[in-house]
């Protein structure tokens, strides 16, 4: 399975980047700084899924009756197939925490973001295929959107925050 990318394109954050580039001429601290910033934003997108809401503060929306109904099927017949039980009826079944919280049914999408750094970019990557959907979904609207990566906005102020931290630290090491 190939990973999928969302790229934040931003002038904005593209020109913070750049600075830092001019101020630090150090590639190893170049690289630190856009690894802490993978770090952080990685982060966000973690309390995302916790929060149940965008970095942004944006609510998702709540899951569709049929939705979690589908999820306590599955879970009737997961279990009835690890038993070597009959599937009884799902209906009234309880769903284990997380079971009806947008994006949490399995934790994968939650637990396959990866930071990919060096000294002229930071990434975050996910190896799952519809996680592009939920960052900004088809035309159709489904799934709903519910992002779970900063927005370019978002990510430029973390980027400032960070990167003007080792400013001021390569001054006071003047």
């Amino acid at each position: 399975m190939s990973d999928e990318v969302i790229t934040i394109n931003s002038d904005e954050l593209r020109a913070v980047g750049d600075l830092l580039l001019k101020k630090v001429s150090d590639p190893g601290r170049r690289k630190d700084a856009f690894t802490e910033l993978g770090v952080l934003l990685k982060s966000m997108a973690q309390t995302a899924f916790k929060k149940g809401s965008s970095p942004e503060g944006e609510e998702w929306p709540e899951l569709a009756e049929s939705t979690i109904e589908g999820r306590a099927q599955s879970r009737a017949r997961r279990r009835a197939k690890e038993t070597g039980t009959r599937t009884r009826d799902y209906k009234g079944s309880r769903i284990p925490t997380g079971g009806a919280k947008p994006l949490r049914d399995s934790g994968a999408l939650a637990k396959s973001l990866l930071v990919v750094a060096d000294d002229s970019s930071a990434e975050l990557y996910t190896s799952v295929p519809y996680a592009k959907y939920h960052q900004a979904p088809t035309k159709r609207g489904r799934p709903p959107r519910r992002p779970f990566i900063p927005e370019a906005q978002t990510a430029a102020e973390a980027a400032e925050r960070v990167f003007g931290k080792y400013a001021d630290n390569i001054v006071k090491d003047l």
